[in-house]
């Protein structure tokens, strides 16, 4: 289900999904096995990871098939790669990239029957959470979970300056007393904001007296911004819709997927008792 919300100029896509960090579980109608492959470089703990597998038909549950003997190359403009290693169980790795803002970085990979895939992306530049505030409320302040009716409720709003002259995309995530809170989060563009200005974005879910809650905020470039919004719309379809279709990416070929880059502050909060 996906809910559009217009606050303070910003157009804010609340997505229910599956999600494990960045890689997104879809059930799709294509009874034939596609190639998926969610990669994304993070900027902040210079680290690449994939994630890479065979797609399931629509009524199938069993595990996915993952992929273990790909050669995975991120390349730099001046035409240097970076081997990322495979760790096993489709997942593959590296650290100690040195990325640096608005460098561009190619994603190669190559399986063993020769096929080979690439993907584009640009490191966006770090933005910081100036704070987190706490608004109590009688309602939660939520649309899901169970609220303790002997415990203040909060509303939480996050607080960024957002940079001048420039086109930016965030995607924020939480965590609440450790554990992911993976069923809603928020993506963002700067589209309709005022420079210059402290913006912020409501995070919807209960938060109570007693809670720890950790953001992320994650700035985006804009091809994992573009593949994020297409996802909403078709969740926002639902299976019902009258042509399906799979979400656009920036993969080279007919896969699945897609290659990013982020940047990630975090910032956290604890509600008084």
């Amino acid at each position: 289900m996906k809910h559009i919300l217009y606050i303070l100029g910003w157009s804010f896509l609340i997505l229910s999904l599956s999600s494990c960090e960045d890689v997104i579980e879809l059930e799709l109608k294509n009874d034939d096995p596609q190639l998926v492959i969610d990669a994304h470089l993070n900027a902040s703990s210079q680290e690449a990871q994939v994630w890479m597998s065979y797609s399931n038909s629509f009524y199938d549950n069993t595990d996915s098939e993952t992929i273990d003997d790909a050669m995975v190359q991120l390349i730099r403009e001046d035409g240097t790669s970076i081997i990322v290693e495979a760790k096993g169980n489709g997942y593959y790795k590296t650290e100690n990239i040195n990325a640096a803002v608005d460098e561009t970085f190619k994603m190669q990979v190559t399986l063993t029957n020769g096929n080979s895939y690439e993907a584009i992306a640009k490191v966006p530049r770090p933005i910081s959470i100036d704070s987190v505030s706490m608004i109590a409320t009688a309602f939660g302040g939520g649309f899901g979970g169970q609220s303790d009716s002997s415990k203040q409720n909060y509303q939480l709003l996050t607080y960024w300056k957002d940079p001048v002259g420039t086109e930016d995309y965030y995607r924020l995530k939480a965590k609440k007393n450790g554990a992911d809170l993976t069923d809603t989060y928020v993506v963002l563009d700067d589209a309709g904001a005022n420079d210059e200005n402290q913006i912020f974005s409501p995070f919807f879910e209960l938060f109570e007296e007693g809670d720890s809650v950790e953001f992320s905020l994650l700035s985006l470039d804009k091809n994992t911004y573009d593949y994020f919004s297409n996802l909403a719309d078709i969740q926002g379809q639902g299976f019902g819709a009258t042509t399906p279709f799979n979400p656009e990416n920036n993969w080279s070929g007919d896969i699945l997927g897609y290659f990013g880059v982020i940047q990630v502050d975090q910032k956290s909060i604890y509600l008084p008792q």
